[in-house]
């Protein structure tokens, strides 16, 4: 594997609440200005009550294959996630 001396990255969060915050969006992202790819995250959850929560979520590469992030976009993929506090 050969990679550049440096690679330059930003990293960006948007989050926004809603319906008297129970309601949680939630965008975040590593973007490569080296390799032009990134890693996009959007996730949304709900909180049910205190205890309750359900989220869903997902990692997203994008790009050009040979850079940082580029590299993985055969692994993109969904989640979902149930937390119950007790």
């Amino acid at each position: 594997m050969v990679d550049d001396e440096i690679n330059n990255m930003a990293t960006g969060l948007i989050r926004y609440d809603m319906m008297r915050e129970t309601l949680h969006l939630e965008l975040f992202s590593y973007v490569g200005l080296t390799g032009e790819d990134a890693l996009i995250r959007p996730k949304i959850s709900y909180d049910f009550d205190d205890s309750f929560n359900i989220l869903l979520g997902a990692n997203i590469f994008v790009g050009d294959r040979s850079g940082q992030f580029g590299q993985y976009q055969d692994n993109t993929m969904v989640y979902t996630k149930i937390k119950y506090n007790f």
